[in-house]
């Protein structure tokens, strides 16, 4: 007879719950004591399991910073794309939608989302092809945004979403890189979003 404490999806619950518990704690130690100061040690306290536990998650510091990064700001993306899917606005507009909603995600732990966005530039190779895989599913879903405004006659024909997607997104991140890098004023970033956005989103005039 088969133990039901070993059945696999028991064992699955348990393995995702204690994931749950490994980001809650790390999430709340990174906003409380900032990426440096919060040790491997600390977060494994914190979630009630071993070191040993956690490393069999996560090989270091940065894999779970990673991983915290594409959960939460994959589900932001997924939402703000969603939301501009939604608006009978000129592409423009839908795109600055989807971008300033991805900022005010930044928004709510800026001195976390500083750290995120440093440790994005100096990746590990795996931690880079995670943080690559979303960021490509964002332009993709902006391409269908780019399509879809060519097909209502919107664009000039034969524009390429792809081009005009990965071009917007360039924008969008230079933009996060200079407000959370202090080069740019919060009052000013979504005025010069705006701008750049002029640039590169081709018009049917």
């Amino acid at each position: 007879m088969t133990d039901p404490e070993e059945t696999p999806s028991l064992r699955e619950r348990k393995k995702l719950e204690k994931l749950a518990s490994i980001r809650a704690a790390a999430r709340e130690l990174f906003a409380t004591h900032g990426y440096e100061k919060t040790t491997t040690r600390a977060i494994s306290e914190r979630a009630g399991i071993g070191a040993g536990t956690l490393f069999s998650y996560f090989p270091d510091k940065q894999s779970l910073l990673v991983h915290l990064f594409v959960t939460e700001i994959g589900a932001a993306a997924a939402a703000a794309v969603a939301r501009a899917e939604s608006r009978d606005a000129p592409l423009l507009e839908r795109l600055m939608g989807a971008f300033t909603d991805l900022y005010a995600y930044y928004a709510r732990d800026e001195a976390l989302s500083r750290v995120v966005v440093q440790q994005m530039l100096f990746l590990a190779p795996g931690n880079q092809r995670a943080h690559e895989g979303m960021s490509l599913g964002f332009v993709a879903r902006l391409a269908r945004l780019v399509d879809d405004a060519g097909r209502r006659g919107e664009l000039p024909p034969d524009t390429p979403g792809m081009l005009v997607a990965t071009a917007a997104f360039a924008q969008y991140f230079f933009v996060l890189i200079s407000w959370l890098g202090a080069s740019l004023k919060p009052t000013a970033r979504d005025a010069v979003l705006r701008q750049l956005l002029e640039r590169v989103v081709p018009t049917d005039a």
